[in-house]
């Protein structure tokens, strides 16, 4: 009986009560104990609050096993409360993620005969409440009001987002562990008690509203020629200053010209449109590590998510073909920043 664990009762979680006590029960039997045996070791096994609620019972109760389980079972394991009260008291755990309380809720509507999948006997009512009782026992409010914003109508919908959401942050990742060189980031929450799925969510919501600004960035090779590149920090041609530098339009007044009023042509490249220290052959982009171009003029770049991935693979594709299939433009307008109505649209 060595492998028992204590048990506290701190959590006040019902389900765990009933699955240490389960364990307990099949480690007697296996080892044939006697009555008093179990209740010796019973004791033995509890620690804090739940040593106190033992101390405190008479000594005829912890001298029988029977009375003593039957005491355990009403004061942490539920028993005595029906399966409708246990249903509407679950609240997530911190220890486990959206999904899997999606599913024990699942299982104590069930047990309680709250028809949630059946189309026969399930009304769009009783699916509706089912879904705002689980967003209002989450304890992440931030996650809450996404989900809340989404108006999803069953469960199989709220089940088809988690899991979506799941297989994004598990790529988010994957992503970070280092498998490319130019794409190592560390993740730095701003807020350390804030649940990664809210981070996930919170993210797709800032690189849709930046993915129309950053796709316009892309101009002709005419638009291209007109500007030119300031390095602001040191007169070194040879060593470039990747972080500090202006944009600004060459009006071709007295700039690029000798004395004679000729243009003079770059040393890199040789155009005459622009300046030695305004080429882009000087520069390398800190996002995908070639040179010739600026980190904020980069279209190796996925625009929807960051990343440098092969086409039709991006993380974020199967998140917006979600959204589309829910997404009404008479019935949701306004309810999204105008440029991701556009990408929806």
């Amino acid at each position: 009986m060595t492998e028992l664990k204590e048990f506290s009762g701190k959590d006040r979680d019902e389900d765990r009560a009933r699955s240490w006590i389960s364990k307990v029960k099949s480690a007697f039997l296996r080892d044939q104990a006697p009555d008093e045996e179990k209740c010796l070791v019973f004791g033995d096994l509890l620690t804090g609050p739940a040593r106190n609620w033992y101390n405190q019972l008479s000594r005829s109760t912890r001298h029988k096993w029977k009375r003593l389980l039957d005491c355990f079972m009403i004061q942490y394991g539920g028993q005595g409360v029906s399966v409708a009260r246990q249903y509407y008291l679950a609240r997530k755990r911190s220890d486990e993620t959206p999904l899997e309380y999606l599913h024990r809720l699942n299982v104590a509507a069930k047990l309680a005969k709250i028809a949630i999948k059946e189309e026969r006997l399930a009304t769009a009512a009783t699916r509706r409440e089912h879904v705002e009782h689980f967003i209002a026992t989450l304890d992440d409010r931030d996650l809450a009001k996404q989900l809340t914003l989404l108006r999803l109508r069953d469960i199989d919908e709220m089940e088809d987002t988690l899991r979506a959401c799941q297989r994004m942050e598990n790529r988010q990742i994957k992503s970070t562990m280092g498998s490319n060189k130019f794409h190592q980031r560390a993740i730095a929450p701003t807020n350390p008690m804030a649940s990664k799925t809210t981070r996930v969510m919170r993210s797709i919501r800032e690189k849709v509203e930046s993915s129309g600004s950053e796709s316009e960035s892309i101009g002709s090779e005419e638009e291209v020629d007109r500007r030119r590149v300031c390095v602001t920090t040191t007169p070194d041609p040879e060593k470039p200053n990747k972080d500090h530098r202006t944009w600004q339009k060459n009006t071709g007044e007295g700039e690029g010209r000798d004395q004679s009023g000729r243009s003079k042509e770059c040393t890199h490249c040789g155009s005459t449109r622009h300046d030695d220290q305004g080429c882009w052959k000087r520069l390398t982009c800190q996002k995908c590590g070639r040179k010739g171009h600026p980190s904020d003029k980069c279209f190796f770049v996925c625009a929807a998510c960051g990343e440098i991935h092969e086409s039709g693979k991006c993380p974020m594709e199967e998140f917006f073909n979600l959204i589309r299939k829910w997404y009404v433009p008479t019935k949701h307008a306004g309810m999204f920043p105008p440029k991701v109505e556009e990408m929806l649209n």
